[in-house]
């Protein structure tokens, strides 16, 4: 392999580690946002690790025909730890705010939308308030008060029985 390609495959691992550190970072945001449980984490971060072995095995298959040598996992591992110090808390506050903003975006359409079918409800629905309140009084009147009275006048005729035996 010529010196030229092996600087070539060196600076492309560079970038790719510093892609998994960016990949990452979306990744941390996305599990900090939804608080999983731990054992959801751990599935997730094993999910990371398999697409990044992917990412890096293809990646590599198309820049210098898939050889691994030492200074490509070097590369990778050095282009994530620049990434992981010197840009990712730059980069994990702005996709952060972008991602808050765009959550509170959708939240705000979400509420557009809903509140005139939530008045339309109301407004269909307020003739039927009356009915309904109409119906629980018939239902009150018809229905419970003669069981209420009927158990009272049950209950005196009851106690009166029990008296008269003494």
């Amino acid at each position: 392999m010529e010196l030229r390609l092996q600087l070539l495959s060196f600076l492309f691992s560079w970038g790719l580690g510093a892609l998994l550190g960016i990949i990452f970072d979306f990744y941390r945001l996305w599990s900090e946002f939804y608080h999983w449980p731990k054992w959801i984490k751990a599935l997730g971060d094993l999910i990371y690790w398999i697409i990044a072995t992917i990412l890096v095995f293809f990646s590599l298959l198309g820049v210098n025909g898939g050889q691994m040598r030492f200074y490509i996992l070097l590369a990778v591992t050095l282009g994530l730890a620049s990434y992981w110090f010197w840009f990712s808390p730059h980069v994990y506050r702005i996709i952060s705010q972008i991602w808050r903003r765009l959550v509170n975006l959708i939240k705000k359409i979400i509420w557009l939308v809903t509140r005139p079918l939530v008045w339309l409800g109301i407004v269909l629905a307020w003739p039927w308030r009356w009915l309904l309140i109409l119906w629980k009084n018939l239902w009150i009147r018809l229905w419970i008060k003669p069981k209420r009275n009927l158990y009272q006048r049950l209950e005196k005729w009851w106690t009166e029985k029990k008296e008269r035996r003494k």
